[in-house]
Formats: C-alpha cells, structure tokens, sequence
C-alpha cells in the first residue's frame, strides 16, 4: 500500500466494502437469487432483505506502517472473507463450503 496519507479515508473504505462482501456470503435470503416456477421471486430491492449494520460482524482494520510510496489501497477487505467464513465452518463442523453464497441447509448435519 506504502506511506499512509489519510487513515481515516483507508479504514473507511475497507469498511464500506465489507457489508455487501458479507452478504453475499451468508445467503439464506441475503444474496440468494431464488426461483420459483422457473421465475426470479425477487422483483426489485423492496422485496429483496438487506444485511443490516446491526447484523454486522465486528470488522477491525489495522495498518502497517510502511516507507514505500504512497499508493492505492484497493479493496484489501473483500477477498479474505469467504475463505475466512468457509473455515470458521469448516472449524466448528468439519464440513468444506465450496460455493457461494452459503445456505443454512448445506450447514445441515446428517
């Protein structure tokens, strides 16, 4: 990333990036596109349940210090989150995710 010029600009924006990540990954209504009779059974965003901030997992940023260059920090926050998520599953149940978003009845056990 390099010399840091705004800290509150760079944690902002991992931040702002983190809620839609998250619910594309949960599913179970967040994310999940749904068919019924071979139709999308979401017209619009006013039939479609939005993550919440309230819903939110706690999101920390820390930065490193660095005497590189000034540069462009990117998204940093959305690629870890799948394969943080899948292994938190797999931690607690022994069980592999491999596709997204994540549905409630692939959590199953039996």
């Amino acid at each position: 990333m390099g010399l840091l010029m705004g800290r509150r600009s760079c944690q902002g924006g991992i931040h702002d990036f983190t809620p839609s990540e998250w619910e594309k990954i949960r599913g179970g209504g967040y994310g999940a596109i749904t068919f019924k009779n071979g139709r999308v059974e979401r017209n619009n965003f006013n039939d479609y349940p939005i993550l919440r901030m309230y819903e939110m997992p706690t999101v920390e940023v820390f930065i490193t210090p660095s005497q590189d260059p000034p540069g462009g920090v990117g998204e940093p926050g959305v690629p870890p989150i799948a394969p943080a998520v899948g292994n938190a599953i797999f931690a607690a149940t022994g069980k592999r995710i491999r596709k997204l978003p994540i549905h409630p009845k692939e959590l199953e056990t039996g």
